[in-house]
């Protein structure tokens, strides 16, 4: 009789070890399922839930984890990864001008991140080099990035707002004007005439470099911030512009043609070699805001885990925005008396909202997580108030579940 009890209880603590694990996901995936269909505007969404411990490859959560789906900006933090491979962490766009006779050449570098500022100083440093010197045309040169400006399938009503500007190898104020009313439609001749403002030239025209046209000698050369700052910039303030920019430099730097078609296809066939992707995988673009981006939260979390593994890894992880303190996570999470650092890239697009990063536990494994809402039918505001919240609670209880 005591042998069978102590059999009994050696089987059912067996039991309870192996299958709390299971009950543990099902209870946390349910009760937030359960949750959502409690909203209007959520009740036919998809959640997605992946969370797994950074040293191991088993999810301690894998709610739709295989399931592709469109992941907003998330997709960035592929393309700002496949960057710090591929090309020198050291990189600097350079922007070129040169004189020959009564001409002033501006030779683009496809720099993002060129300001107003810039352009002032560009002018100071050209000034005395040209102060004898009567010039009648500035002549733009645009042969480091080419063809598609735009992306794949994008709206063209997105051509009007300040996240869907045209990609091209001249760029000023993130396609935004000095007042941040419009966007800029021709950003080559809007930084042609900008320049010419600054140089104070208001009769010299402005015109494309014609074919084996003779630019002339090298005046002067301004320099981007390096690699590393830039994808910073664009983690933490989500720059579209930025990541159209970098798979386009992906293709020059590896081919020498600036295509934004042969730099996503780089891309994908570099992290396929790596082993973080697999053929669910759809990207067309740098930014992720074509409609037909397909891609699935295990693929995030197996970037992740890379990431960790290479030497770029650590500066790649202070670019992602910090929960109340930076970037587009500033704002999220109040009131939720966090106990923990969480880096995280936000992802919005229609019907969609994401979030993907690391909880940090200086007394245990750091947590890999990657949350989506796809196909909701929730209006800006009510995202705002609703779903964001929503994703920041789930965030916290993976934080104190595990």
């Amino acid at each position: 009789m005591r042998k069978n009890f102590i059999k009994f209880t050696i089987v059912f603590l067996i039991t309870i070890i192996i299958c709390f694990p299971i009950i543990k996901r099902e209870y946390f995936t349910q009760g937030f399922e359960s949750y959502k269909k409690s909203i209007n505007g959520l009740e036919n969404s998809t959640l997605v839930i992946a969370a797994r411990y950074e040293d191991k490859n088993k999810n301690l959560i894998s709610h739709n984890a295989n399931k592709p789906i469109h992941i907003g900006s998330n997709y960035k933090l592929f393309t700002a990864a496949t960057a710090f491979d591929l090309i020198d962490i050291n990189y600097e766009f350079e922007t070129k001008f040169y004189l020959n006779e009564n001409k002033l050449f501006i030779e683009g570098g496809g720099d993002p991140s060129t300001t107003f500022g810039d352009i002032d100083l560009i002018a100071e440093n050209l000034k005395p080099k040209l102060q004898n010197t009567f010039i009648n045309e500035i002549v733009y040169i645009n042969e480091f990035f080419i063809g598609e400006q735009y992306g794949p399938d994008w709206d063209e009503a997105w051509y009007e707002e300040h996240f869907a500007i045209p990609i091209t190898s001249l760029q000023l104020n993130n396609g935004l004007s000095e007042d941040r009313e419009f966007t800029i439609k021709e950003p080559l001749t809007f930084y042609a005439e900008t320049l010419r403002k600054s140089l104070n030239l208001p009769n010299s025209k402005i015109r494309e470099i014609q074919p084996d046209e003779n630019k002339g000698e090298l005046l002067y050369t301004h320099t981007s911030q390096t690699l590393d700052a830039l994808i910073y910039d664009m983690l933490k303030r989500s720059r579209n512009n930025f990541a159209e920019s970098l798979i386009r430099l992906i293709a020059k730097e590896i081919e020498g043609q600036g295509l934004q078609k042969n730099g996503t296809e780089l891309m994908i066939n570099h992290l396929k070699e790596k082993g973080v992707i697999d053929s669910k995988f759809i990207g067309v673009d740098g930014s992720g805001m074509s409609s037909s981006t397909r891609i699935t939260a295990n693929h995030i979390l197996n970037l992740f885990q890379y990431i960790n593994n290479q030497n770029w890894g650590p500066v790649y992880w202070q670019s992602l925005p910090s929960a109340q303190k930076d970037g587009t996570l500033y704002y999220r999470f109040e009131n939720k008396n966090l106990k923990y650092e969480i880096r995280a890239k936000t992802g919005t697009h229609i019907g969609a909202s994401s979030l993907s990063g690391r909880i940090y536990k200086p007394n245990g494994k750091d947590i890999l997580f990657s949350i989506h809402v796809y196909e909701h039918e929730l209006k800006r505001e009510e995202v705002i108030l609703k779903l964001l919240p929503l994703i920041d609670h789930i965030v916290v209880k993976i934080s104190e579940v595990w």
